[in-house]
Order: structure tokens, then sequence, then C-alpha cells
């Protein structure tokens, strides 16, 4: 019997020495999220936020070869410093992953946020492990950034 793949998730913990609204803030305000988004030898070109539940996103990078990518995604749900869940799907040449799911908590802790990203309906365990390198690099450049703005 055949059948689709089965689907794969994953979670990612950060802790920020950062407060919720600041943490919420750069996730979500487009000249933040630019300065923090990816690595990987990829820089972000345009940033597009309708932060609202059925808004859309977009996060275009360019490569140093002058290639193109595009993550894109629709707003499930926007509770303020609190959680976000969008839609996540790569738009460029050669990819076709499809459409999943991400949600994003912020945990307040005492003037630091506690980040969890779950990312669901990954289509192999292959996914699982690009899309947690990924979280890893964005993070990383997240607690950069913070640090950065103090």
């Amino acid at each position: 019997m055949t059948g689709a793949p089965p689907v794969q998730s994953l979670v990612v913990r950060r802790h920020l020495k950062a407060p919720r609204p600041r943490v919420f803030r750069a996730w979500t305000t487009p000249e933040q999220l630019q300065r923090w988004w990816w690595g990987g030898g990829m820089t972000v070109s345009e940033v597009e936020v309708d932060l609202r539940r059925g808004g859309q996103y977009k996060v275009g990078m360019r490569g140093s070869d002058g290639a193109t990518l595009a993550i894109v995604g629709t707003f499930v749900d926007v509770e303020p410093e609190s959680r976000l869940v969008y839609t996540f799907a790569f738009e460029g040449e050669g990819f076709h992953n499809g459409q999943s799911l991400v949600t994003v908590e912020f945990l307040e802790e005492e003037g630091a946020t506690e980040v969890v990203v779950t990312h669901e309906r990954l289509r192999s365990p292959e996914a699982v492990m690009h899309h947690g390198r990924g979280w890893s690099l964005c993070l990383d450049g997240l607690d950069a950034l913070l640090l950065d703005l103090g």
C-alpha cells in the first residue's frame, strides 16, 4: 500500500535576554526582521508583513550568486506579544516543498523571553533537519540583534 509520507514536525527553543515586547517587535517589524533573518550565505532583500489574521508576509532573499528565494505565507493567528501562527512556503526555482505551518510562542521569563518555534507539516526527515538548521541560524541572528539593541 502506498500513500503520502508521514508528516514530520520539529520544535526549536531559545532563551533570549530581552523582554517579550522587544522580541515580538523584532519578529514582526520588517526593518528589524530584515536585520536578523536567515544567514547561510543569503541576504534579506525585502520584507513585507501584514500582521493580522489573514494577512500575508514575504521574506525575499538573494544569494551571492544572484539566486533569489522567498518565504511566503499567511497569518492564521496573531496574539500580540504572545503567539504567532502562520503558513510557510518557499518560492523560488527548485523549491517545491509545499506549505507547512509554523507556531511561534513568546514566553515571558522575568525580563527575558523563551521563544518556542514549532514547525509542522514537514514532508521528510531531511526537511526536518534542514528547517532545524535554518531556525537555529535565524534564532542566532535574532539573539545578536537583540544584544545590539540592548
